[in-house]
């Protein structure tokens, strides 16, 4: 099965529809941070995942008063606690906008500099969620 980039999205947006407010999305998308990172930081190492990070960040939240508080952060391995903190302090609706826009850019940015397949791979865990919210496993084929 092919990872899509958008099931992030309408895993969030589940939690939304479910009557989660902004801190449940916020901390639904840190930890969907930390679990991109642990699988990413092996390949590219953490300046390389908070580099990726970064520059999500910068093409969503370029004018964005929330991203304020995050431009001048500086990586700290696999923290995520200043993104779920500006999330968090958004209306619901906006923090599931923010989240959606910052997994779908990350999924992009990384596409262009490793092409579509591998991405795929390496984040089918994180973008291909089962309908209960968590990923899905993959069974080795006999």
């Amino acid at each position: 099965m092919e990872a899509k980039p958008d099931t992030i999205a309408s895993a969030l947006s589940r939690l939304a529809a479910e009557g989660a407010g902004a801190d449940r999305i916020a901390a639904a998308g840190a930890e969907k941070m930390h679990a991109i990172h642990s699988a990413l930081a092996p390949i590219i190492g953490d300046r390389g995942v908070w580099a990726l990070y970064r520059r999500s960040l910068f093409l969503i939240g370029q004018d964005a008063s929330w991203a304020d508080s995050l431009h001048g952060e500086d990586g700290a391995g696999n923290d995520y606690a200043a993104l779920q903190s500006a999330i968090a302090r958004q209306p619901a609706a906006d923090a599931l906008e923010i989240a959606e826009a910052l997994f779908t850019t990350l999924h992009a940015v990384l596409a262009s500099l490793i092409g579509a397949a591998l991405t795929e791979r390496l984040l089918h865990p994180m973008f291909d969620p089962s309908p209960s919210g968590h990923a899905v496993q993959e069974t080795p084929h006999e």
